[in-house]
């Protein structure tokens, strides 16, 4: 049985609630702080479809390229655990649709997260 790799890691915080307090202190306003989240949603739901076609097309530098970008701006934004996900994939010799399902729901989770403690 493959391990689930959020509940590996429930010591890794969701968020990191001081960037995103550090976000605050230039998106003050709630619809600017809903702004950065829809364009994080959106990038990562782009991220994870490319990386669904790396693995469909055995492309590997696709599926790394969207990995890594992914990683990227879930450290920007703050979430945590998602980052640390991303991170443990890139090192992966093979990544399978169930493990970017997995990184899936955490971003999902992160997203919802993000939208509770805009305001």
């Amino acid at each position: 049985m493959k391990p689930n790799f959020i509940t590996t890691y429930p010591t890794i915080p969701l968020l990191k609630m001081k960037v995103w307090e550090e976000i605050k202190t230039f998106a003050q306003e709630e619809y600017q702080q809903l702004s950065i989240i829809k364009s994080f949603q959106s990038d990562f739901y782009d991220l994870i479809s490319e990386a669904r076609g790396g693995i469909i097309d055995n492309n590997q530098a696709l599926l790394l390229q969207s990995l890594h970008t992914l990683k990227g701006i879930a450290g920007t934004i703050g979430a945590t655990r998602l980052q640390f996900i991303t991170k443990e994939a890139e090192g992966m010799a093979r990544i399978d649709n169930a493990f970017i399902d997995e990184i899936e729901h955490c971003g999902k989770v992160s997203i919802d997260a993000l939208n509770n403690h805009c305001g």
